[in-house]
C-alpha cells in the first residue's frame, strides 16, 4: 500500500479516486473548511485530519510526515485562475501553490499530483511569468521532475465534460498520464442521462 496525504482535501473526492485503485491508504486530510472536513472524516474513518489553512501550519507539523508519505494530492483553490472569475493576478489564493511546494519540500513524497482549472495555464504572476512555468521551476528546484496535461473527465468514464489541468511531479523519471478509456474507438462515453438511468 502507498500512503497518501490530501491537501485542500475538501470532502475527499480526489483521495476517494485513489482509494478506488485499492493500492493507496489515505493517512492525512488537510482543509480549513470544517463542514467539508467533517464529511472527509466520515468518508475516511481512522484517517488523521488537520483543520487549518496550510500557510498557517508550522514546518514542524509537516516534518512529522517526512519520508512517511508516498503521494501528496492537492487541489489548491482555483477561484483566482478560473475563467469564470476575476482572474486577479494579485489574488492571495494564487500563492497557495507556493505553500504547497513548501509542504512537498518538507514531506518529500515520491509523487505529487496537483489538479486545477485549465485557466491556470494562461495566468501570469504579478512579475509577468506564467504560473505554469513557475510551478515547474519550483518543483525542479526541490528535486522533482514535472509535467502537466489537460484531462477531460468523460474520457475516463465520468458523466461530465469537466476539463482539468493535472500536474504530476515525481522524484523518478517515468511521468505518464493515463490513457483515455472512453471515446471514439473505446468504451462509449457516459452521459448524465446514462448515469441517472
Amino acid at each position: 500500500m502507498y500512503t497518501v496525504m490530501d491537501l485542500f482535501c475538501g470532502i475527499g473526492g480526489f483521495s476517494y479516486g485513489f482509494k478506488l485503485a485499492s493500492k493507496f491508504n489515505i493517512v492525512l486530510g488537510v482543509d480549513s473548511w470544517d463542514v467539508a472536513l467533517n464529511t472527509f472524516q466520515k468518508n475516511n474513518q481512522g484517517t488523521e485530519t488537520e483543520k487549518e489553512r496550510i500557510e498557517f501550519i508550522d514546518d514542524s507539523f509537516w516534518t512529522m510526515y517526512t519520508n512517511r508519505v508516498d503521494v501528496i494530492l492537492a487541489g489548491p483553490p482555483c477561484q483566482g485562475f478560473s475563467m469564470s472569475g476575476k482572474r486577479d493576478i494579485s489574488d492571495k489564493r494564487n500563492n497557495l501553490v507556493t505553500e504547497l511546494i513548501r509542504v512537498v519540500s518538507l514531506v518529500k513524497p515520491k509523487i505529487v499530483v496537483v489538479e486545477n482549472v485549465v485557466g491556470l495555464l494562461s495566468m501570469k504572476t504579478p512579475r509577468g511569468k506564467y504560473v505554469k512555468e513557475e510551478i515547474k521551476n519550483m518543483f525542479n528546484k526541490i528535486g522533482y521532475k514535472v509535467d502537466y496535461k489537460i484531462l477531460t473527465a468523460s474520457d475516463y468514464g465520468a458523466p461530465q465534460q469537466r476539463k482539468r489541468v493535472i500536474f504530476i511531479a515525481s522524484q523518478m523519471d517515468n511521468i505518464r498520464f493515463p490513457e483515455p478509456t472512453h471515446g471514439e474507438g473505446l468504451e462509449k462515453v457516459i452521459t448524465v442521462g446514462d448515469a441517472i438511468r
